[in-house]
């Protein structure tokens, strides 16, 4: 039965939303003023510390750098004090390093363990004071624009970046934001100066903070080793959080019918090599034998194809990498970093996105490099196909050449140097994704569904060996074949045919929860969708399949803001049931003495056993099986998390999720699961 759905739906998330939080107020936050060595010490001392220190107030997140509670320097001129940033830019810039990424956060906070974090999106902006230490051997000009480093303190042949500003950005475990970076004036070198940076609250990675990170914009290029080692350091004051004057808006919802297949979305933006793949399955490791050379003839051609199926993507291109499997790594921009590559990369035209221009390119023993070659169709490096929909093919009939094979189908016969085909024969990996046209925030969601991707004719185990993978037919990316390897793994989206519907919202949606119901008559009281939440920049999105309709022909979605109460412990052969009393469905597997470790799900719900998206609070799992072995989960993400135990002791067994952030969050202890 076909339901209706509306974008009217959003108009009533608004409502429930708005009534939820509108007299919600976000107070000033004085972060860390760095008044006493209490507020920046590893363990109340006031000494320097690093990665290994359990410290308070700030860390060093990486790099070479020191930090200490300086008492002689102080902008509020309370007796206080402030935090002494000193870093050493020298022969440690071979690798390109960072030579300080500094953490400065609450006094009440460690590194990596929070016991309040920050929702930083709900304040306006950042504040900090900055002074510079005149006793560093870098000069202010240079710190500011790295191009000015005297040449008698550079190696021969060193290229530098020319940027060297002092960037902010938002200290957290996993999704971090940047808030931007800033030049010092000189008036840093007399006197502290004051920065703020503005919070964009629609920003994944903003909430969950420990405070601050401050890092250089740019640095030392790999090249580049100092001959004299250079310093620059100082100071850091009075960090402060401004308060909204008003709540953030809730969030917005919108639905869409999702195109199957596998989605190859444009999550991030990070620079020019930001690439979203999937690889031949192994990766690095694959010995299969996915080359055409020495194989492709006339009669037995070897083509490496894919289906497009929906072409949503005026400023990204799809790509297929080709290049050498030893000493690949995990890297996501092969075409960068690997020093033989040959690249088949397809585009659509700036003013007609339906028709694609597409270009065969390649380099040779050139690591860490975007310089490239081109193949020729004929006498040109590239051919334009009436339409960018539907089976391309990269098909080789010998080492040097072949033919492109466009939707038409339209064939274009091309040719390529020897010296590649000598550099890719076996083993080799194959890369199919999407690389940035542009280097701007207008590519964020754009995304490519292809239906199909194939590898035929290679030699491997028989001479007509294939690597097919018919994303229409799976459920879920068969890694088998392929596995992914992008820059932001959520980016590779796999939608069933099973999908209804997309529900998506923009960001903050701090303790927001999608609910279903069949009618707008007591919306509040809707049912969890129970399908993961997707981050994926500019927000979130859930996959609805149709098994999670409500009965009937109307579904009405919303986000409604729970308050989070409680915690949740699940077993496998259980699934979450608000509204009951014990808030579940199911009864526990049993589990083996000393077998394999049972996985934990803990979710965040309301008093009813609503799931609630909570995010940031750690949590702990005990046992009453005293000989257990635990792998504590992470911190919720979206309102859940996961750990591991393995049981140890026969006989009935409970697991116990405590909160060990918020103590006003009350426990749970699993259902009894019996141990043979």
């Amino acid at each position: 039965m076909k339901h209706k759905m509306h974008y009217g739906l959003a108009m009533a998330a608004l409502l429930l939303g708005g009534a939820s939080i509108a007299s919600a107020q976000v107070a000033d936050n004085d972060l860390n003023s760095f008044d006493s060595t209490a507020d920046l010490a590893p363990g109340g001392s006031p000494a320097g510390f690093s990665n290994a220190n359990s410290t308070t107030g700030g860390g060093i997140w990486y790099g070479t750098s020191t930090v200490t509670w300086d008492g002689t320097e102080d902008n509020t001129g309370n007796g206080g004090g402030s935090a002494h940033i000193m870093s050493t830019w020298g022969s440690d810039q071979g690798s390109s390093d960072s030579p300080y990424e500094v953490y400065l956060g609450s006094p009440s906070d460690q590194l990596y363990y929070i016991p309040s974090p920050v929702a930083l999106s709900q304040y306006l902006n950042v504040q900090f004071d900055f002074k510079w230490d005149n006793s560093s051997t870098m000069s202010l000009a240079e710190f500011n624009n790295m191009s000015l480093v005297p040449t008698n303190d550079l190696l021969p042949n060193t290229q530098l970046n020319a940027a060297g500003q002092l960037e902010v950005d938002v200290a957290q475990n996993g999704d971090s934001a940047s808030l931007g970076s800033t030049a010092i004036p000189d008036a840093a070198t007399n006197g502290w100066v004051h920065f703020s940076f503005n919070i964009n609250p629609t920003e994944i990675g903003l909430d969950g903070s420990m405070g601050i990170l401050l890092r250089p914009a740019n640095y030392f290029s790999t090249s580049a080793d100092l001959t004299n080692d250079l310093t620059a350091n100082f100071w850091i004051d009075n960090i402060f959080l401004k308060g909204t004057a008003a709540p953030p808006p809730p969030p917005t919802l919108s639905i869409n019918k999702p195109t199957p297949g596998l989605n190859f979305v444009q999550g991030s933006i990070s620079g020019q090599f930001d690439r979203q793949n999937i690889i031949t399955a192994n990766g690095a490791n694959s010995t299969a034998n996915y080359s055409w050379v020495g194989v492709a003839t006339p009669s037995h051609p070897v083509t490496y194809a894919f289906t497009i199926s929906q072409y949503a993507a005026p400023d990204v291109n799809y790509h297929i990498y080709l290049y050498q499997t030893a000493g690949a790594g995990g890297a996501s921009a092969p075409d960068y970093n690997q020093p033989n590559v040959l690249i088949f990369q397809l585009s659509p035209l700036t003013n007609n996105t339906s028709i694609a221009t597409a270009s065969i390119t390649w380099k040779t023993n050139s690591p860490s490099s975007g310089t490239t070659s081109n193949g020729f169709f004929g006498t040109a490096t590239s051919i334009t196909n009436p339409t960018i929909v539907g089976n391309w093919q990269l098909q080789f009939t010998s080492d040097t050449g072949g033919n492109v094979i466009a939707p038409g189908p339209v064939t274009y016969p091309f040719t390529i140097d020897p010296s590649i085909a000598a550099a890719l024969a076996n083993p080799i990996t194959v890369n199919f994704g999407l690389n940035p046209g542009v280097d701007t925030n207008t590519i964020l969601g754009e995304d490519v569904v292809v239906s199909q991707i194939s590898i035929t004719g290679v030699d491997s185990l028989s001479i007509d060996a294939a690597t097919t993978d018919n994303f229409l037919a799976d459920s879920s990316l068969d890694t088998n074949s392929f596995t992914v390897n992008a820059l932001t793994p959520a980016s590779i989206l796999f939608v069933p045919t099973n999908i209804a519907y997309s529900v998506n919202w923009n960001l903050p949606d701090n303790g927001f929860s999608l609910i279903v119901n069949p009618s707008l008559t007591n919306l509040s009281q809707g049912l969890s969708v129970g399908q993961p939440v997707i981050s994926l920049v500019p927000g979130r999105r859930v996959l609805v399949p149709k098994s999670s309709l409500p009965a009937g022909n109307t579904a009405f979605f919303a986000l409604i803001k729970r308050t989070f109460t409680q915690l949740q412990v699940l077993l496998p052969g259980e699934t979450n049931a608000p509204n009951t009393s014990t808030g579940k469905i199911g009864t526990p597997d049993p589990a083996v003495n000393g077998g394999a470790p049972v996985t934990v799900t803990i979710n965040a719900v309301d008093a009813n056993w609503n799931p609630v998206n909570s995010p940031g609070d750690t949590i702990t799992l005990s046992s009453s099986d005293d000989q257990a072995l635990i792998v504590q989960p992470n911190s919720l993400a979206s309102g859940t998390t996961t750990g591991q135990i393995q049981f140890n002791t026969v006989g009935p067994q409970t697991v116990t999720a405590a909160d060990a952030i918020n103590t006003n969050i009350l426990s749970n202890t699993s259902s009894t699961i019996t141990v043979n």
